[in-house]
Formats: C-alpha cells, sequence, structure tokens
C-alpha cells in the first residue's frame, strides 16, 4: 500500500510571527543606526559651524583694535594734530583717544558708562571702541584756501558730513565735510589749513564700537557701530566678551599689567588688548547635557592678546 505523501505548503503562524519579528528588529536596528549617524553629523556640523564663527568674532575684533589709532602718513610721523571739530569733543569725535572700552559691573551696566550709541548691549559683557581711519588715503590734488576747497581724485567715495583728517604727514587737521561737488569738497570757512599739496591726503575717520546684543532671532550675537550708522551684526552665536587692556606703567612700550576698562587711568597707555569670548552652536538640544544657561547648545572659548600697532616702539 503506497503511503500518500503531504507536502506543506506556506508558512506556520509561527513561523510567520517569528519573521516578522525578525524583520521589525531589523528596521529597528537601521533607524536606530540612521538617528546615530543624523545626530552624530548634527553635532559636528554644529561645532564646525560654531569654531568658524568664534574664529570670524575673534578676527573681526582683532582687526579693529589692531588699527586703533591708524590715521595715514600721521600715524608714523606722529605730528601735531590740530582737532577743530569742538574743543569739548563727543564720543563720536573724540579722536584724541584712538582706543577705550566699557567694563560690564553688574546687571546693565557698565563702568565707564557706555554712549548712548552703543544700543542694548548684552549685559554682563565688555564693550570696545576704536577710532581710526578707514579705507585707503585720498591723495590731494588742489587747494583753493580761499573758498575752502580741496579738489580730489574721481571716485573718492566721501560725503557731506564725513569726519576726515587732512595731512602732509607733518602737520594734519581733522575737519568734518560740509558739501561735496564732483570731485571737490569744501571745509569751514574758519579753519586753516597749511599743508604741502604733493604729500597731502585725506583720510576718513571712524568711530567703531563692537559689542554684544540679543539679535531679532533671540540669539547672542557680535555687533558695530560706525558712527551713526545703525549697529550691524557681525556674527551670530558669540557671547560673554570680557576684554582686559594692557597698560605700560613705565613707558618701556610693553605691557605691565592686564587690567577692567573701570581702572585705566589714561588710555594713551594701553599698549594691547586681551579678548575672551565664548562662541555657542545656533542650534539648541544638541549637547548631552544642559549648560547653566538652561539650553543644549555646544559652546567653546577663544581668548587672543591683541597688539595696538600704532603704538608698537
Amino acid at each position: 500500500m503506497n503511503g500518500i505523501k503531504h507536502l506543506q505548503k506556506g508558512l506556520s503562524l509561527i513561523e510567520l510571527m517569528v519573521a516578522i519579528v525578525i524583520g521589525l528588529l531589523l528596521v529597528a536596528g537601521v533607524t536606530q543606526l540612521f538617528a546615530n549617524n543624523r545626530q552624530v553629523y548634527n553635532v559636528q556640523d554644529n561645532r564646525a559651524r560654531m569654531q568658524e564663527n568664534g574664529r570670524y568674532a575673534l578676527h573681526a575684533l582683532t582687526e579693529a583694535i589692531q588699527r586703533a589709532g591708524y590715521i595715514g602718513c600721521a600715524t608714523r610721523s606722529g605730528p601735531n594734530i590740530t582737532n577743530t571739530l569742538d574743543s569739548n569733543p563727543g564720543f563720536l569725535e573724540d579722536f584724541e583717544i584712538s582706543l577705550q572700552g566699557n567694563n560690564a559691573s553688574g546687571p546693565s551696566n557698565w563702568t565707564p558708562s557706555q554712549d548712548a550709541s552703543i544700543s542694548s548691549p548684552l549685559s554682563g559683557n565688555d564693550i570696545i571702541t576704536v577710532r581710526t581711519g578707514i579705507g585707503s588715503p585720498i591723495r590731494v590734488l588742489d587747494h583753493d584756501s580761499s573758498n575752502q576747497q580741496i579738489e580730489l581724485g574721481s571716485n573718492h567715495g566721501l560725503a557731506a558730513n564725513d569726519i576726515v583728517m587732512v595731512s602732509d604727514c607733518l602737520s594734519a587737521v581733522i575737519l568734518q565735510i560740509e558739501n561735496v561737488v564732483g570731485n571737490n569738497i569744501t571745509y569751514d570757512a574758519d579753519i586753516d589749513l597749511q599743508f604741502d599739496i604733493p604729500s597731502a591726503h585725506i583720510t576718513r575717520l571712524a568711530t567703531r564700537s563692537l559689542y554684544i546684543r540679543t539679535n531679532p532671532d533671540g540669539l547672542p550675537a557680535l555687533y558695530q557701530r560706525i558712527n551713526n550708522d545703525a549697529a550691524q551684526e557681525l556674527v551670530t552665536g558669540i557671547e560673554n566678551l570680557q576684554i582686559l587692556f594692557g597698560e605700560d606703567t613705565n613707558q618701556d612700550g610693553a605691557a605691565n599689567v592686564y587690567v577692567s576698562a573701570n581702572t585705566i587711568g589714561d588710555w594713551g597707555d594701553v599698549v594691547s588688548v586681551r579678548v575672551m569670548l565664548d562662541a555657542t552652536s545656533i542650534e539648541d538640544n544638541v549637547a548631552l547635557q544642559q549648560r547653566a544657561e538652561g539650553d543644549r547648545r555646544l559652546s567653546t572659548s577663544f581668548q587672543k592678546t591683541i597688539a595696538l600697532r600704532n603704538r608698537l616702539p
């Protein structure tokens, strides 16, 4: 008698359930691997951007501080500079002081008090201001003293109300431009300019303040304000700006002590600046641990000591 063979067709319920479980485990593993890789990428991307922002902020501060007191050839020769703007110049016109700072001495309090032009600085962060020439010196082609008119080359870029220095490297005068017509600028009739035309140049002057404030997105950022222009955001994610000033107490050209702005007696004795700042990631919930600030942003610190080039021996 021939036996009848019964061949199994399909899977049993148990085998099907085992297969489903194995499949779910594989999918879960792949999903977890993808999530972990994405988190690692997110951390690395935020860290790279944070470090780039920190380096740029340090570069911007370095460039500004190194140029403090630069006024073209007059910087090197050290002529007697006449400031015709005002016998008691305001914050934006006080070019006798090429560098100064404000120390964050308490909540929303700075010593010395910051000028009103520095709007909405972030509490607890120091402020630094430099006064310097900006752009390249512009050659003077002719001077009509009877009409208080100076002729310049084309594309000089100057405008009415600009503050400039006219210098032939032996003498220098700070004045404000009254009017600009083509290549000619005019100045106040009471100003007596005596300089050598072939070697005379005009340099535009600027008061430039750098400080931390909150940007429209609610993040701390490094800002700068030049003269009466609106404050401009330079880079986002910069916080905790602390500044010490290297004071030359024995006139040997080197800093003897580093002190905060509120202890400086004579800003002319400052020969270097030590800048310390923190940079943070733009995105929150990136770091594993919560910071004291209450978020989970990445953060790192930068520090640099910067010499004032125009005060080097």
